[in-house]
């Protein structure tokens, strides 16, 4: 039976002005078992770095528990902190006098490495996630992207028993996130590392999480594997279908299509066909007699989506 590294229960963050409340974690309630990646997933504003941040302890909470590893969070335990490695979103110009290798290093002294090994870990991460050529550059000379790239790096530095990652791939180009989600199956497979994903990238969950809870509104909406949560919405398969530039889907081929399966047009070249299972290929012959591949650009065929499971427990799609 799994191990919960992370317990959370009743947690409620209020923030209080002079003329309001705001509530931005509503009572949640969750778990993060050992060595699973776990994501959170929400839009923007969704109250997901507010609960990242009660977590790490950098914000106090208005009430509820945080345990780690068995250990209530509010004892400040150092061991405790230092079994957390922390990507934020956050800017890292107190750094921006180091050189990248010697804010790599710096951070791996810090969480308590020697100077050997932290010199080694350093190289290595500088190595694995193509940092290497850049490693003398000051971070306040970096770009966008490899500052994110070098923050990642911090994150890990230390090989963290959990690994918190709050919208890591952030306005990454694809080959450095391709990068970076290499990196974090590969320390959860060999390192045992527990994953902590912050997102509100889809395609990111689709392809990292084996469980993920919902956030909308500061409340936890639901939790579970992605496939659960899938067929709790809908089981069928979706053909998601683009036309080629000089053709659209006009009314006579939308209300063809409409005879097939469950037609979702998204605008005038872009529509979904949702299809049962049991006689899906005959119906696939149906769709290409009236879409045929001389018009199509391009099509996919899958399953029900994390952002179709989104927009039907939220009511929207997210941002």
């Amino acid at each position: 039976m799994s191990t919960p590294v992370l317990w959370i229960e009743n947690l409620t963050k209020v923030y209080r002005t002079r003329n309001q409340e705001v509530v931005a974690n509503d009572d949640i309630n969750l778990t993060v078992n050992s060595g699973e990646i776990f994501g959170i997933l929400g839009s923007n504003g969704a109250g997901k770095s507010t609960l990242i941040r009660q977590i790490m302890g950098t914000i106090p909470r208005t009430s509820g528990e945080i345990k780690i590893n068995g250990k209530e969070t509010k004892n400040q335990d150092r061991n405790l902190k230092n079994s957390l490695g922390y990507m934020t979103q956050g800017s890292l110009r107190a750094l921006y006098h180091l050189k990248i290798e010697e804010a790599i290093y710096y951070t791996c002294r810090l969480k308590g490495q020697s100077r050997k090994q932290a010199k080694a870990n350093a190289k290595l991460l500088l190595e694995e996630l193509d940092l290497i050529e850049h490693r003398k550059k000051l971070l306040s000379q970096l770009s966008g992207g490899l500052l994110q790239m070098v923050n990642f790096a911090i994150s890990v530095a230390s090989a963290p028993e959990i690994l918190i990652l709050d919208e890591p791939t952030r306005g990454l180009d694809p080959g450095r996130r391709k990068k970076i989600w290499e990196y974090i199956h590969r320390i959860n497979q060999h390192w045992g590392t527990t994953i902590i994903l912050v997102t509100h990238n889809v395609l990111e969950a689709e392809m990292l999480l084996e469980r993920l809870a919902i956030l909308n509104s500061g409340k936890i909406i639901t939790t579970g594997r992605p496939g659960e949560l899938k067929q709790e919405v809908d089981n069928r398969l979706r053909i998601e279908i683009y036309l080629k530039p000089e053709y659209k889907c006009d009314e006579a081929m939308s209300s063809a299509l409409e005879t097939v399966g469950e037609f979702i047009q998204l605008d005038e070249r872009h529509f979904v066909v949702l299809l049962m299972r049991d006689n899906f290929i005959d119906k696939l012959k149906e769709i290409h007699s009236i879409a045929s591949f001389d018009i199509i650009d391009d099509f996919r065929i899958g399953m029900t989506s994390l952002e179709d499971v989104y927009i039907k427990k939220v009511g929207e799609k997210i941002v």
